[in-house]
């Protein structure tokens, strides 16, 4: 049995064979705040960001990444 989701042709399964539907959000902030001076995100963050998303029963959260900030390039 292997962990984690890998891709089988078109589609997801998880370490059993089993196929995966991701049900996400987007967390947007991540891409802009570094850059623009506010910190790592916009907007709420810990049990006061999560909680809702928890309640909605996703099992997928897209994180943009704003490359020079996280990588600590171009200044």
């Amino acid at each position: 049995m292997l962990n984690g989701i890998y891709v089988s042709g078109d589609h997801l399964v998880d370490g059993n064979g089993n196929t995966v539907v991701l049900h996400g959000v987007d967390r947007s902030g991540t891409e802009y705040a570094c850059a623009q001076g506010w910190g790592l995100n916009d907007g709420l963050s810990g049990t006061q960001e999560f909680s809702p998303m928890v309640s909605w029963k996703i099992n997928g959260v897209f994180i943009g990444l704003n490359e020079d900030c996280w990588l600590g390039i171009d200044g």
